[in-house]
């Protein structure tokens, strides 16, 4: 884990979580075309031990086993008015999760005192970091749910109108599992 300063009237920071440990998968089928037959030696290869066979081959692990898959690594994100701040931390990212607090119309009009972000700023630097997935968070108690200029659809709406990755409105009580792909779905636990 690591931290990043953000903009905010307040000290406010980002951190970065990226996977310390990824498992890598045994190459079994290169194994069964090599005539070792599944058994303990698959075993030791899997957990990174060399295995001698029983006619005395030895097999290292490391010749046997796939490359491992890319680190999963979500950033979560206090309050920040610049989203510029976390673009490089971003482009190895899977996930960020970051305040919209306004649309950018609204954030306009309230002015840069509050120091916060508009779903139109988040979602331009997450398409520029090319951020496959992008959870927004932290909306102003003016956006609810129905249509027109003060809805929750207004502040999708400006996010996807230039981000095309994964988007989510996140709401109270909403979970999200990031499979081994690097793919976020959200699901329900209840």
């Amino acid at each position: 884990m690591d931290a990043i300063a953000l903009s905010h009237r307040m000290p406010s920071w980002a951190y970065r979580f990226t996977e310390r440990t990824v498992e890598r998968k045994l190459d079994a089928a290169r194994l069964r075309a090599a005539g070792i037959a599944p058994g303990p030696a698959w075993g030791a290869l899997q957990h990174g031990l060399d295995a001698v066979l029983d006619d005395g081959r030895v097999l290292h692990a490391a010749d046997w086993l796939l490359a491992p898959r890319k680190a999963r690594t979500v950033i979560v994100g206090g309050d920040n008015d610049t989203p510029g701040l976390l673009l490089e931390a971003a482009r190895t990212a899977d996930v960020l999760i970051h305040e919209a607090t306004y649309t950018e119309e609204v954030l306009l009009k309230v002015g840069p005192g509050p120091m916060h972000s508009s779903a139109l700023r988040v979602a331009r630097m997450a398409a520029q970091a090319g951020l496959p997935n992008l959870v927004l968070t932290h909306f102003s108690p003016r956006y609810q749910d129905g249509e027109g200029p003060l809805s929750m659809a207004a502040v999708e709406a400006e996010a996807r109108s230039v981000y095309d990755g994964q988007l989510y409105l996140a709401r109270d009580l909403d979970r999200y599992v990031l499979d081994r792909n690097g793919t976020l779905g959200a699901k329900n636990f209840l």
